[in-house]
């Protein structure tokens, strides 16, 4: 009696030790699982600020390479393999990658470059990117990106004379990772005020020259046209300018989005 009372006993003890082992193992799973889902955000998140770094110094080594007239190098960084690669710099609409290249290698090389493919005399084109903002999708296949930049621009030549430019401008781009790197793959510059030194964008005499006219190509040589003219509904080319009579120009700030197919583009049709 005593024997089959001490074996209940056991018995009972023995289920309660197996259900405590059963429930502490079910919150070692739910604990487990937790864990994996914090580790996965964690590296998706690391990832992306890696991917952003990456952007950055592609666009920053873009501007670099561009005000030292290395017009081949600059132009290595565009998607050339994406038949919609696309740029618009306010000198017109370039479309895919020999059009692209018309523009980087042919007049950006025409405006800058002297005969031996050097920096000519006076040549200066700056634009700096400042405040960036960057998305990177989270399936990490594209980005894009806004920078707000001041520029600083002298066309001319020491046998006709210099302007001195200043300016602003929204710089923005989509970006698409091919081959371990960060490619630009649709790019456009939307003026904010364009100036001559010396006067001030207020001045009437400035803004009004530069406005109501349509976009004049007529400097580009004809082996470096581009394939239709600049945006200016969009604010690209001469109705960038500001007027005291409209808001300035502002364009649509990147945003948060998983993959591409879900969010906006940069590209023109």
């Amino acid at each position: 009696m005593q024997k089959d009372r001490r074996a209940m006993m056991l018995g009972g003890v023995g289920m309660a030790a197996a259900g405590l082992a059963a429930a502490a193992l079910v919150g070692c799973e739910k604990k487990t699982d937790s864990a994996v889902t914090v580790d996965a955000d964690l590296e998706l998140k690391i990832r992306k600020d890696l991917a952003e770094r990456q952007i950055e110094k592609t666009i920053n080594r873009y501007e670099g390479l561009l005000s030292a007239g290395l017009v081949e190098a600059a132009f290595e960084l565009f998607a050339v393999s994406q038949p919609d690669v696309q740029a618009d710099v306010g000198f017109g609409f370039y479309y895919g990658p020999e059009s692209v290249k018309r523009l980087f290698v042919g007049l950006h090389g025409w405006l800058e470059l002297n005969d031996q493919g050097k920096l000519r005399n006076g040549a200066l084109y700056i634009v700096p990117n400042t405040t960036g903002i960057v998305e990177v999708a989270d399936d990490l296949k594209t980005a894009k990106g806004h920078w707000l930049c001041p520029t600083i621009s002298t066309p001319g030549s020491p046998e006709k004379g210099f302007s001195a430019m200043p300016g602003y401008a929204h710089r923005v781009a989509d970006f698409i990772y091919e081959n371990g790197q960060w490619k630009i793959w649709h790019y456009f510059v939307y003026g904010i005020l364009y100036y001559p030194e010396g006067k001030a964008w207020t001045d009437p005499a400035v803004y009004e020259a530069e406005t109501g006219k349509p976009q004049d190509l007529s400097w580009i040589p004809e082996q470096f046209q581009p394939d239709a003219p600049s945006d200016t509904a969009a604010g690209i080319g001469k109705e960038a300018v500001w007027r005291p009579d409209r808001p300035p120009t502002t364009v649509r700030l990147p945003e948060p989005y998983r993959t591409f197919s879900e969010t906006f583009s940069y590209a023109r049709k």
